[in-house]
């Protein structure tokens, strides 16, 4: 796969953030009330991660299983932890979910499988980007695209 198609991919999937802030703005009223729902495609999304990340085999088992620990622990919901488990709340409005993407983009850079890829880091970040801009929370809707469009560079040069 050439440099320009690789950057055209990770673009498509950080657009998911803007389709996002789109969808907030245009319906603002029903952002709060389908916030479980958007968790609920997070988790989708993260799910089908985790299945096409296991049967392609993308991973040696030295690295799938602490990938494998880090999608189950952004599964839990931040409704179902508990106030000592706190930090496992902030983990999915950190910038990790984004530095996985980027990792696995990379990954799959030269695989049939590199479109899925995006078309779910797309995915992801639509409920991301209405969450975020619900919140006003500009500063992270940057930081996310910054981060796997960044990260995924350097993963590309580090190759």
């Amino acid at each position: 796969m050439g440099f320009v198609q690789y950057i055209l991919g990770l673009i498509i999937a950080a657009s998911g953030l803007l389709a996002g802030v789109i969808i907030s703005h245009l319906a603002k009223e029903e952002i709060y009330k389908g916030r479980k729902y958007f968790l609920w495609l997070e988790d989708l999304v993260l799910v089908v991660f985790l299945f096409f990340i296991w049967y392609k085999q993308l991973f040696s088992p030295l690295f799938f299983w602490p990938i494998t620990v880090l999608i189950l622990l952004l599964l839990l919901h931040p409704d179902w932890t508990k106030e000592k488990f706190r930090w496992i709340r902030h983990l999915r409005n950190s910038l990790i979910p984004y530095f996985l993407f980027a990792l696995i983009l990379t990954t799959t850079k030269n695989s049939p499988s590199f479109e899925i890829f995006i078309a779910l880091t797309f995915l992801w970040g639509i409920p991301a980007g209405s969450r975020a801009f619900a919140e006003h929370r500009w500063k992270y809707i940057i930081a996310y695209a910054a981060t796997l469009v960044g990260i995924g560079l350097l993963f590309w040069f580090l190759q």
